[in-house]
């Protein structure tokens, strides 16, 4: 061993679709973003320091859904006899397992909302089949409501529908044209 490299990927290591929406992938960054936080505590407070090399050489990152915790040193994987390094990758994982069922109910209430969400607006759209179903069976009910009451000539309404038609107009028009 030479360099060491314990970066955590959380959406590999728990399943995460990449459909999470913004700001729980925002969420789930601050979480890790705490983790590097507590493993640079661990690393500047057990580190064993003879030049500072190997010290300064340690990259704790964020960046997306992945936390970085690597260091390049040739020599960092045999500092104490490799027992320094154990020690931080222990420690990292520790703090990975302190938090990764709360990235995992993050996750889960998101996909859960997403879901809902999507059911909403498909029962807003509707289909045209479902449409075109609910309207005549809106006017079968309008018109057994009319008959109900007695009345079977031609209503108000259809009798305007009926003097908008295409052909009545057309018919006034060239009447008019006569006209003049």
């Amino acid at each position: 061993m030479s360099s060491v490299d314990f970066t955590i990927d959380a959406a590999s290591r728990l399943g995460i679709p990449s459909t999470i929406s913004a700001s729980a992938a925002d969420r789930i960054g601050e979480i890790l973003d705490q983790i590097s936080e507590q493993i640079q505590g661990v690393i500047f407070s057990a580190w064993p320091v003879d030049t500072g090399r190997s010290l300064r050489a340690w990259q704790v990152f964020v960046e997306g859904l992945v936390l970085f915790v690597r260091n390049p040193v040739e020599y960092v994987s045999w500092v104490n006899k490799g027992t320094s390094a154990e020690l931080i990758e222990m420690r990292l994982e520790e703090f990975w397992r302190n938090v990764s069922q709360e990235i995992q109910s993050i996750v889960s209430s998101d996909l859960a909302a997403q879901q809902r969400s999507a059911a909403q607006a498909a029962a807003q759209a509707g289909t045209l089949l479902g449409d075109v179903a609910r309207a005549q069976a809106t006017q079968v009910l309008i018109r057994a409501g009319f008959e109900a009451a007695g009345v079977t000539s031609p209503t108000v309404f259809e009798e305007l529908r009926g003097a908008f038609s295409i052909s009545r107009i057309t018919q006034r028009e060239r009447t008019r044209r006569r006209g003049r």
